[in-house]
């Protein structure tokens, strides 16, 4: 009897230690949350000064917008789909994917194409260079990104992405064969070279503004034309590296867009856009009515067996005539439908935009 009273005392006394550790910890817990309210509602724990002065600092890092953007990358969801469509695989042009380790192969063949580009205009490179350093801002403004590269290393990137595109033109384009190629030209005279390299010249991230291009194509025309040999166009070079294309496009189509053009995705744009449908005026024609035809001149004559059927071979036929001469004047009044196997009508003179021009119509029905 004593073990049983003793052991529901100590039972007692543990069921009463554990409701005080209970109460202490939820007094606890309630005690941290009502500081932590009694903190969050202190605006003395945040330094509003400092995130003041970092906010500020990156507000003025942004560049302004500019209306001259025109060259974006592709949405990452499209770009998931197929890398390759979107991606350059062979030449990197403009700064998206400038430096990109899997496409530096093609960085010497680069400046390959501006050597010999130096050497055909005798153009000097620091005037090129002082010409591409004075439209640095524009330059930058036609992408939708902030490059982060500075001047120097931007506008030498855009001298030997600009060179490279206009030499590939100027080779491409003379004669249509290789004969005054350089025989160690490791892109149009190697199978398949120049069939790799095209597709990346019409990737959308893989563009240079159109405006350098002209510029720079001009600046070097008048060396390059010395030899009074004939003198290419740029949309005609363009053409003529297009001329595999499946698309179809017109030389004549390239001339007249090439100058709004913003850049060569741009150009193939406008080139596959439908020109504006001038507005019609359509014409209703109606069939005649038995009694318009009668006062037209049509003479009907009945027959028992089929005159429902000759009436409508007659109605068919004229209505044929008035189909066929809606851009001319059929006078009715001279048509002559009998109702024999054959219809004729005898127009006036004047009245077909022909002369002597007479139509015969074999009976539909007979």
């Amino acid at each position: 009897m004593l073990v049983r009273i003793k052991q529901d005392a100590m039972l007692g006394e543990g069921i009463f230690n554990e409701f005080i550790v209970s109460r202490y910890t939820l007094s606890s817990v309630a005690s941290d949350q009502a500081s932590k309210k009694m903190d969050r509602s202190n605006p003395v724990c945040i330094n509003i000064d400092n995130i003041e002065i970092s906010l500020e600092g990156k507000l003025q890092k942004l560049q302004p917008l500019s209306g001259d953007c025109c060259i974006y990358r592709v949405l990452p969801g499209k770009r998931k789909s197929d890398q390759k469509l979107y991606t350059p695989q062979i030449v990197s042009i403009g700064p998206f994917h400038y430096r990109k380790q899997e496409l530096k192969a093609m960085e010497e063949h680069k400046r390959r194409y501006l050597q010999d580009f130096l050497r055909r205009t005798q153009v000097s490179m620091k005037d090129l260079l002082i010409f591409i350093g004075e439209k640095e801002c524009k330059l930058r403004e036609c992408y939708a990104e902030t490059i982060e590269l500075v001047s120097d290393e931007f506008v030498e990137m855009i001298l030997v992405d600009a060179a490279f595109i206009i030499e590939l033109l100027l080779r491409r384009g003379q004669k249509s064969n290789f004969e005054e190629l350089d025989t160690v030209d490791r892109i149009l005279t190697k199978p398949r070279m120049i069939t790799d390299i095209r597709p990346d010249l019409f990737l959308l991230e893989n563009q240079l503004p159109m405006f350098i291009l002209r510029d720079l194509f001009e600046i070097a025309k008048t060396a390059i034309n010395t030899d009074n040999s004939h003198q290419f166009s740029m949309p005609e070079l363009i053409y003529n590296l297009w001329s595999w294309n499946f698309l179809l496009i017109e030389e004549e189509s390239i001339e007249e867009h090439f100058p709004e053009a913003e850049h060569f995705v741009d150009l193939i744009r406008r080139c596959l856009q439908p020109s504006e449908l001038r507005p019609t005026k359509l014409k209703t024609l109606t069939t005649p009515s038995a009694t318009e035809l009668h006062q037209a001149g049509v003479q009907f004559q009945l027959e028992l067996k089929s005159a429902l059927l000759k009436y409508c071979g007659a109605a068919l036929a004229t209505l044929a005539i008035l189909c066929c001469c809606t851009c001319c004047t059929l006078s009715l009044s001279h048509c002559k439908v009998e109702t024999s196997d054959s219809i004729e009508a005898e127009p006036e003179a004047n009245g077909w935009c022909e002369d002597d021009m007479t139509v015969s119509l074999t009976a539909l029905i007979p």
